[in-house]
């Protein structure tokens, strides 16, 4: 289970699902340039790969974030600051990147906020039941996104590499969640 609780390896797994989400977003691009719609999601899923890159680089190398550095609270390389870092970027990327539709577009703005909202209340020195809510949100808010990459691996080509790197690295997240050290963290 070493690999499913070690922030380095976290880190990997996110530049993995990055770059894929890269390929997508330009595949995105190119494929209807005509369309505003097309180009708006191919340019928001590349601005987003491009955050989780930076995030995951940043975990994998324990390396100060820049201006996402409030965010990790410990540094990138502990497990809570992984786990609140990534918070931060998926949400930052999912209010950014649009998504093929418009409901995906809204979908993922609003988690995208609430994302950011918990990655906010993870960060503050606060405890008690707040972050025990939070902490139960987050669990259900990685679970949602670990489904969302199963049914977008039930697609075909680029998208199920996508949704398996989406799934991979959500259930890393689950497990560096429910790390001990990381629960204590949250009060529990």
């Amino acid at each position: 289970m070493a690999f499913f609780d070690d922030a380095r390896r976290f880190g990997i797994l996110v530049m993995v699902t990055a770059i894929i989400s890269l390929a997508a977003g330009i595949g995105a691009l190119t494929e209807g340039l005509d369309e505003t719609w097309n180009l708006l999601d191919g340019i928001g899923g590349i601005v987003a790969a491009l955050i989780m890159l930076g995030c995951g680089l940043c975990i994998f190398l324990d390396m100060e974030p820049g201006f996402l550095w409030y965010f990790f609270p410990e540094g990138a390389g502990s497990k809570f600051g992984a786990i609140t870092g990534f918070t931060a970027a998926a949400g930052l990327a999912l209010l950014i990147g649009l998504g093929p539709e418009l409901i995906s577009a809204i979908l993922g703005a609003v988690i995208g906020i609430l994302l950011l909202a918990i990655a906010w209340m993870i960060t503050d020195e606060k405890k008690g039941l707040r972050k025990k809510i939070v902490w139960v949100s987050l669990a259900v808010l990685f679970f949602l996104c670990l489904m969302h990459g199963v049914v977008i691996a039930l697609g075909t080509g680029l998208s199920i590499l996508t949704g398996v790197a989406e799934i991979l690295t959500f259930l890393v997240a689950m497990f560096l969640l429910y790390d001990g050290d990381v629960k204590a963290k949250f009060g529990l």
